[in-house]
């Protein structure tokens, strides 16, 4: 079948295409998925850069394959418009593994420092044929841990004196909500105006729900803890990320509390399990105190720039 490809094109609903592959892709891998839908949804939607508040960035930092029937065979993306980068097939379509990597190590080699990509330390294919183009692994970079949901709900939620667990349908205090993110994501107590429509913005996504958004709120009303649920109805598929503390509140176990209460939630949605995807040793401490089912790694992989 006759294959082309094109940059990233918002007026041709590209953005519902990839979507649609990442929900399918992460349903078909279960736990051997390469993003879920929480990820993709934050390159298009989370701003945390001013380039990516340009329409221009995302053709720049996307690249899709179609058939020839119009159906998406695969793309290649990159979060942060550095070197960067992941590439995800259709079922049928793995034979463009090749085309698609030599196609990125050719046009985005020149990014500084280089190209990188996180690969699942089960995906041997995709490693070995990254090792054939001169990349070599950096080890270990993540673990994503799987919840078994039954199980979390029965499970007691600890939460200090004076603290309570709320969701942002009902608080709607969006200023404090996003006071705690960039105090916790960014080390900032100074809020702009751009970072309150930067979160609004973020809210427009298709799988945004203010109901699995949650906080832990101090008793002077400041939002000390929280975390985002996101869902696949479609495949039962469920996640959680953005799950921070603020300085202030460190070390009281609200972050365990609030993601226990998220996982009641999705559980009670009807939903069987839940990931989770930690980077630092900080976060892995915490998913693993939280009783995982399960886990898989990632291993990280470098090519040089030019």
């Amino acid at each position: 079948m006759h294959i082309t490809h094109q940059p990233y094109n918002d007026s041709r609903n590209d953005f519902t295409a990839m979507l649609r592959l990442v929900c399918e892709d992460a349903a078909r891998r279960q736990d051997d998925f390469i993003w879920q839908p929480g990820r993709l949804v934050d390159w298009k939607y989370g701003l945390w850069s001013d380039r990516k508040r340009f329409p221009i960035f995302f053709p720049e930092h996307a690249e899709l394959w179609w058939s020839g029937l119009g159906d998406l065979a695969g793309f290649v993306v990159s979060e942060n418009g550095e070197g960067e980068f992941t590439v995800i097939t259709a079922p049928g379509f793995a034979s463009l593994l090749d085309e698609m990597l030599d196609w990125v190590v050719a046009r985005w080699r020149s990014r500084q420092p280089g190209l990188t990509i996180e690969v699942r330390e089960a995906d041997l294919t995709l490693q070995d044929a990254l090792l054939a183009r001169g990349f070599a692994s950096s080890g270990r970079v993540a673990t994503t841990r799987r919840y078994d949901l039954a199980h979390q709900a029965g499970l007691p939620i600890h939460l200090p004196a004076g603290f309570a667990i709320v969701d942002m349908q009902t608080n709607g205090d969006w200023r404090g909500k996003r006071i705690l993110q960039v105090d916790a994501f960014q080390d900032r107590q100074a809020l702009t105006e751009a970072d309150l429509w930067a979160y609004a913005y973020a809210r427009t996504s298709p799988i945004y729900d203010a109901t699995l958004d949650l906080s832990i709120v101090a008793a002077d009303g400041r939002h000390a803890a929280g975390c985002e649920g996101f869902v696949d109805e479609a495949h039962g598929l469920a996640e959680v990320e953005r799950i921070c503390t603020h300085s202030a509140f460190r070390r009281r176990g609200l972050a365990e509390a609030v993601v226990r209460s998220c996982f009641q939630r999705l559980r009670a949605r009807g939903l069987n399990h839940a990931y989770i995807t930690g980077l630092s040793r900080a976060a892995n401490n915490l998913y693993e105190k939280l009783g995982p089912d399960s886990q898989s790694h990632w291993a990280g992989y470098v090519l040089e720039g030019v």
